[in-house]
């Protein structure tokens, strides 16, 4: 059989809390892509930070090797323009607060539509005019704020941090500096306006504060390491266009979109609803072990929190004879 040379890799961090999943609710493991691990070549790898693996993959990078800004990648997923000035994002948030503790909900989970986020922006860049501040949205989960002197502030996505209790001291507040004057500001115009007025009327948590990261250097683009990227999140569709690669969505992979003897990117981010992740990891690896059986794939590969499998049709052959071995491996890295 002849030879197509392509290589699917499946960049899923969570595998070993997936493993956990299937466990714990008795899903039976030939059921799933553990018999498909169980036949592979396998190495211990270190950690995986999905944002950096995936900008890497890409081929971008900043210019002196810094921390790049996902502020400038995310914008341009957005408006499909790179920001000509220093950009952060300026998330809509809602920050919980009792005597013991500060929460922070982020807008995926709080709900915000186009309009609300229009008013409430309208009114912060009355407030912000006389600092040359500008703050813009395409879509009401994602806003961005322009005019900053400083963006080298990364901070932390408020997707990853929802839920969260938060524990700023003085010391973090005092490295944020201005930024920290352009968040208490924010939150006292938020406080009482009449968007968040119709949202506690009608039962929703207000929009209170609005929450700085994604600063870094401006992204540049070097020789990406993959052709096409199958992703269904905001960040890594961005990081594809922003390299101008070849995109699609996890659940319409088309493997002719992998140039021959190159190699595609399946992204699949950490995110809580771990069956989710399950059903789209089941798919995925499914029809990429129909492709390696026709000669459409020749290899592969999945790269986890801390293993990384290499597969190729010879290896499907193989009888399942490390299944336990390799469940109880995964699961007993997953618990350290």
């Amino acid at each position: 059989m002849r030879k197509s040379g392509r290589c699917l890799e499946i960049l899923v961090p969570e595998l070993s809390a997936c493993i956990h999943e299937v466990n714990d609710r008795g899903g039976k493991p030939e059921s799933t892509f553990l018999q498909v691990l169980s036949r592979a070549d396998y190495a211990r790898s270190s950690g995986v930070d999905f944002e950096e693996y995936m900008l890497k993959a890409c081929g971008i990078k900043g210019h002196s090797d810094g921390y790049v800004s996902q502020a400038a990648i995310l914008a341009y997923g957005d408006n499909a323009l790179m920001s000509s000035v220093p950009i952060l994002c300026s998330d809509p948030v809602f920050l919980k607060g009792d005597p013991s503790r500060l929460m922070l909900f982020d807008a995926g989970t709080i709900g915000i539509n186009k309009s609300e986020a229009d008013s409430l922006i309208s009114l912060l860049n009355d407030l912000f005019r006389h600092d040359g501040l500008s703050i813009w949205c395409k879509d009401p989960r994602r806003w961005f704020i322009e005019g900053l002197s400083d963006t080298t502030y990364g901070g932390t996505s408020p997707n990853k941090l929802t839920g969260t209790p938060l524990e700023p001291d003085v010391a973090s507040r005092k490295a944020l500096g201005d930024l920290g004057r352009i968040m208490t500001e924010a939150q006292m115009v938020l406080h009482d306006c009449e968007v968040n007025k119709r949202r506690l009327s009608g039962g929703k948590p207000p929009v209170n504060s609005i929450w700085l990261w994604g600063g870094g250097e401006q992204p540049l683009v070097t020789k990406p390491k993959i052709t096409a990227v199958f992703a269904n999140d905001h960040f890594s569709t961005s990081c594809a266009n922003f390299s101008n690669l070849a995109v699609s969505g996890v659940e319409d992979i088309d493997l002719s979109m992998i140039h021959s003897y190159a190699r595609g990117l399946v992204a699949i981010p950490p995110k809580y609803n771990l069956r989710e992740t399950n059903q789209i990891l089941h798919c995925v690896i499914k029809h990429a072990v129909s492709s390696l059986k026709s000669g459409e794939l020749d290899e592969l590969l999945i790269v986890s929190d801390r293993d990384t499998f290499l597969i190729d049709r010879q290896m499907l052959r193989r009888f399942w004879k490390r299944r336990k071995s390799l469940m109880r491996r995964i699961m007993d890295r997953g618990d350290n």
